[in-house]
């Protein structure tokens, strides 16, 4: 589908102009193309007088005409041609300066400068806009000289104002910190969005703009605060006024009448929290003692009475939960459970670190914890023991649990254990091998065999690796498992599978 519509002009008077420039440039290509297709021709035409070389005086005549008729149109073709350069490169000129202008414009506007060059200081935006609008007229009329002219003016403006933005900036927030001092916030919100247009990311920009929006709502709470106050309503009066300080924290009336309202109502608070500490600390109710001396220590965290009541509940808090903890300490003895029982001594020994009970009762549990997981090693992994060193330190770890002074049902039953697996693992059992007397057998930790049909060898319980090899079949590998009971192991270990 095809659009026959013409097209439209931008709206936009800088990018319009860029538009009537390029109009203009290819009217005068056309122009000088029909020059050439129907005036330069003229020159050429020929001379319909007959000139031969017998008749030489037409000759001359005819010579001496076309001098005289060519001279003159060509001469006038070339001012023509000259002006109209001149004229070209002054349009050409003008459209450059134009561009310059819509660009910085539009670097410019992107910045805010329509809402930070208002102000007339030496210069403003909507001067720069009106040479702008002069100067579009003037190229509108052809007057290309007095546009490009113009347009150097609105450069110039468009840089005095980009090289005033610090400037504008100190102006706009000496004005808002102004108007925020007389509680003006009319006049402080334009201030400090000029500020902000000028400095997008500036944090004390963004801070005052936020203070000038809240002002009438911090007034409004301060107003609220003086009423609630003469009515005698202290609470409600400091409420208002925190809420004033909340809105704007360093609105300084604000933070002075909170200050004052608060103490008051502090003085009061405190009072009545050390009154019911004590109350809380002679009946032993040492979490509503705690509670109240920690709202009363937020008043006044530094009193002599507050430090005395402190020591008083931390001293017997204390007693109470060393008691309660060494009871506990000593059921989970009991019962052989000797991490919680050694959790319970630290937490004594986190609030007193000399109490004997509580370092005795660790040092035994640990090393109650310490036997019981070395005989845990081997319970979960029996076979550890084929090997003579795991079962040398089995054979320390049972006698240390035989003589253990700590003995209960627990670690007995664990001893029984650990015992018939020593003496299980110190037996060797008898492992039959076979094979095709072709493949060469080998055990590892044990021997290298080589070939045979059949061979007896005692092994002590356990994991094994038996290994096959045989030129021209590929290897194999069998783990195994010699159990301390039942029957003897049978293992056949040969290479069938050809490479």
């Amino acid at each position: 589908m095809t659009n026959n519509a013409p097209p439209r002009l931008p709206k936009d008077p800088g990018q319009k102009k860029l538009y009537v420039a390029a109009g203009s440039a290819l009217a005068v290509l056309i122009v000088a193309a029909l020059g050439v297709i129907f005036v330069l021709p003229a020159g050429f035409q020929p001379n319909n007088s007959p000139v031969t070389a017998n008749n030489p005086a037409a000759t001359e005549t005819a010579g001496a005409k076309h001098t005289a008729t060519a001279a003159p149109d060509q001469s006038a073709r070339r001012e023509r041609t000259d002006a109209e350069a001149e004229v070209e490169q002054h349009r050409i000129t003008a459209e450059m300066l134009l561009s310059d202008v819509l660009r910085k414009q539009t670097a410019l506007e992107s910045d805010g400068i329509k809402i930070w060059g208002a102000e007339q200081l030496t210069t403003s935006y909507s001067e720069a806009l009106d040479i702008l609008a002069t100067a579009n007229t003037s190229f509108d009329e052809a007057r290309y000289t007095e546009a490009a002219a113009e347009f150097r003016k609105v450069l110039t403006i468009l840089d005095t104002l980009d090289a005033s933005k610090d400037e504008r900036y100190g102006r706009a927030m000496a004005d808002g910190n102004g108007a925020l001092a007389i509680d003006n916030a009319e006049s402080a919100v334009p201030a400090f969005t000029i500020a902000l247009a000028l400095r997008p990311n500036d944090p004390s920009a963004a801070a005052g703009q936020a203070r000038a929006q809240s002002l009438p709502d911090v007034l409004k709470s301060m107003e609220q605060g003086r009423r609630l106050e003469i009515s005698g309503d202290l609470d409600g009066a400091y409420q208002a006024f925190k809420s004033a300080v909340v809105l704007d924290p360093t609105y300084r009336p604000a933070q002075e009448e909170a200050r004052r309202t608060g103490q008051l109502v502090a003085d009061r608070d405190y009072m009545k929290f050390i009154s019911e500490a004590i109350q809380a600390i002679d009946g032993r109710k040492f979490s509503s003692a705690a509670k109240a001396l920690s709202a009363a220590q937020k008043i006044r965290p530094e009193t002599h009475e507050l430090a005395e009541l402190s020591e008083r509940l931390r001293d017997e808090r204390q007693a109470a939960q060393i008691g309660g903890l060494s009871l506990s300490a000593r059921q989970s003895a009991a019962e052989e459970n000797w991490e919680k029982a050694a959790a319970h001594y630290k937490r004594i020994l986190s609030m007193e670190p000399t109490v004997a009970v509580a370092l005795n009762g660790l040092r035994r549990a640990e090393r109650m914890i310490r036997l019981h997981r070395q005989i845990a090693v081997y319970l979960d992994d029996p076979d550890r023991l084929s090997s003579n060193g795991p079962l040398e330190h089995a054979r320390q770890v049972l006698r240390a649990a035989t003589a253990s002074e700590n003995k209960g049902p627990r670690l007995a039953r664990e001893s029984a254990r650990l015992g018939d697996l020593v003496a299980a693992a110190s037996r060797p059992r008898t492992v039959i091998l076979k094979s095709d007397g072709e493949t060469a057998v080998t055990i590892y930790r044990v021997s290298h065999f080589g070939s045979f049909t059949e061979k007896r060898l005692e092994l002590r319980p356990g994991k094994y690796t038996a290994v096959g090899s045989r030129p021209g079949f590929r290897d194999v590998r069998i783990a195994f498992r010699v159990s301390g009971t039942g029957e003897p192991t049978t293992l056949v270990v040969q290479c069938t599978e050809r490479i």
